[in-house]
């Protein structure tokens, strides 16, 4: 597996993370360890919230605000883009 996949979706659970602890936003069992992103693409990012509340990921590879507002039934989606892979370091 591509170290910096890896990389990238951890860095995605922390922009994510302090949003699960504040919001109680759940995400689906889908999303999780070990989870491959594609590279230049839009990923789906999708969960629950309390109803109507407000939904911001901030990915740490550019830092960026991308926000939805949850449904009448708490259930949220919203489409991140993902950089081109970087470089492995040595």
């Amino acid at each position: 597996m591509n170290t910096y996949l890896k990389v990238l979706f951890a860095y995605l659970l922390c922009a994510v993370h302090p949003y699960l602890a504040l919001g109680k936003i759940t995400l689906p069992s889908l999303v999780g360890d070990n989870m491959v992103l594609q590279q230049k693409t839009d990923v789906s990012l999708w969960g629950k919230a309390k109803v109507r509340a407000t939904v911001e990921v901030i990915p740490s590879w550019n830092n960026k605000k991308y926000t939805t507002q949850a449904a009448a039934d708490g259930s949220w989606r919203l489409k991140v883009p993902t950089p081109q892979r970087a470089d492995p370091i040595p």
